[in-house]
């Protein structure tokens, strides 16, 4: 895991412990090093054409990861800062923090198709809640 990579499952961590707000791309590592040209075209691969690990997993742009499920329930909060406020976002982040953890490591993460994203999730991670120390949070 290089440093990009190990900051974006750090950032996870930290928006899951209630200590950094999610501000999508603006602090995603990952998208400051494969998403945003230039001219702030979304392009999921770095200078060298490398895609994005999220990208690689089958999941461009974000689009259809866990991210989306976060992204739901924060704005039901009508919170601008985008910081966990409830147990519901401190799971959503947490599996977040996996998601994108599987992601960089390569293990192909796979994720429900359906409206509830607590059903039949299969993690295949070396991660789990109480090693990011899940019991302290919230």
């Amino acid at each position: 895991m290089d440093k990009f990579e190990e900051a974006a499952v750090s950032k996870w961590i930290q928006v899951a412990k209630g200590t950094l707000p999610d501000h999508g791309s603006a602090n995603c590592t990952l998208c400051q090093v494969y998403q945003v040209d230039e001219e702030c075209q979304y392009l999921c691969a770095d200078e060298n054409e490398d895609p994005c690990p999220i990208e690689k997993a089958g999941f461009p742009g974000c689009n259809g990861s866990p991210y989306n499920y976060w992204a739901a329930h924060i704005r039901k909060h009508n919170d601008h800062n985008h910081i966990v406020r409830c147990r519901d976002c401190q799971t959503l982040a947490l599996i977040e923090m996996l998601f994108v953890y599987d992601s960089v490591m390569g293990f192909a993460p796979k994720w429900p198709t359906g409206e509830c994203l607590y059903s039949d999730v299969s993690f295949e991670t070396r991660l789990t809640f109480k090693d990011v120390g899940a019991e302290e949070i919230v």
